[in-house]
């Protein structure tokens, strides 16, 4: 029997790229995760690890984002109801960071116009 804590594990790892594609509907997600490859033999690790390189390589928690940034969160308002740990990518940490009060070298504006 496989073991079923890798489902959690998989659906952990859909759950963050979901989260950063919010305008998906599942089927899309799915489209945009298969991207044309047969992946119908692959084991759920495999696949998992799959996902991981390529789609969630860019995600980090956000301290992780202030620190790339060298910027300091003071209010968070742009986390109100998310997790301030879910590991996010850029562009999402540079619009939650737009609506939080920050500190640092580069204004948030500044790093957003950086990446555009």
């Amino acid at each position: 029997m496989r073991d079923p804590k890798r489902i959690d594990k998989l659906l952990d790892t859909i759950r963050i790229i979901w989260k950063a594609n919010p305008d998906l509907r599942w089927q899309q997600l799915m489209d945009y995760i298969d991207s044309n490859d047969s992946k119908f033999h692959m084991e759920d690790e495999e696949f998992n690890k799959l996902l991981d390189k390529t789609y969630c390589s860019n995600f980090r928690k956000p301290i992780e984002w202030c620190v790339k940034h060298d910027l300091i969160v003071l209010d968070s308002d742009g986390w109100r109801d998310k997790d301030f740990d879910e590991p996010i990518c850029e562009a999402e940490f540079v619009k939650r960071a737009m609506d939080s009060t920050c500190r640092g070298n580069m204004t948030v504006f500044e790093i957003f116009n950086k990446k555009t």
